[in-house]
């Protein structure tokens, strides 16, 4: 999206659809439109929300197919496919404080990138997009799929512990990490060297 920095590099990006991972040769070749599959930790109709749908539609736009992927039942799901956003439910825990829902999510976590990975097999995705540091579902349905995978760090609000055992992972799977600020970044660099 506009305003997001890669990692690394840390200065703007184009729009997504300009990034060299983000059109992989093969769909050059057939002229066919690239897919995304977008995924959405939790379905609320909040700010994520929002924003994935103006990411989505501008896509859209410029001629991606672009597929959300969300917890069943999700209120966002009317709001998006009204929008003409191709929504998938799939099963998955929406967060909660409840500490026995850490429990459920381990026990989840196959499940719900089993399911990730059929949609990303029968629609042909291109790219997987995570934007969850503790997301791990779509990044693993992205590597038993062989897809690339972008992984977006939104915000600061994980405590440092959390960050210190995602990250490994987000560096390990993701093809491309994206954050939303310069601070996002740095925070990045100074726990991750």
């Amino acid at each position: 999206p506009q305003g997001a920095f890669e990692l690394g590099a840390l200065g703007p990006t184009s729009r997504l659809s300009d990034r060299a991972v983000l059109e992989p040769d093969e769909r050059k070749r057939r002229g066919t439109p690239m897919t995304l599959l977008y995924t959405l930790q939790d379905g609320a109709a909040g700010g994520t929300a929002r924003r994935v749908m103006a990411i989505a539609t501008s896509l859209q736009s410029q001629g991606a197919r672009v597929i959300v992927s969300m917890p069943m039942g999700a209120a966002a799901a009317p709001l998006m496919r009204r929008l003409g956003v191709d929504v998938r439910e799939v099963p998955c825990l929406r967060r909660s404080r409840n500490p026995l829902y850490y429990v459920g999510w381990v026990l989840a976590l196959p499940v719900t990138a089993a399911a990730l990975a059929r949609i990303i097999v029968r629609e042909r995705v291109d790219i997987v997009y995570d934007n969850q540091l503790t997301q791990l579902q779509p990044a693993l349905a992205a590597r038993l799929t062989g897809r690339r995978l972008v992984w977006h760090l939104i915000g600061l609000h994980e405590p440092a512990l959390v960050e210190r055992l995602f990250f490994p992972f987000v560096r390990r799977l993701a093809d491309r990490i994206v954050v939303s600020s310069y601070a996002r970044g740095r925070r990045c660099r100074d726990l991750h060297r």
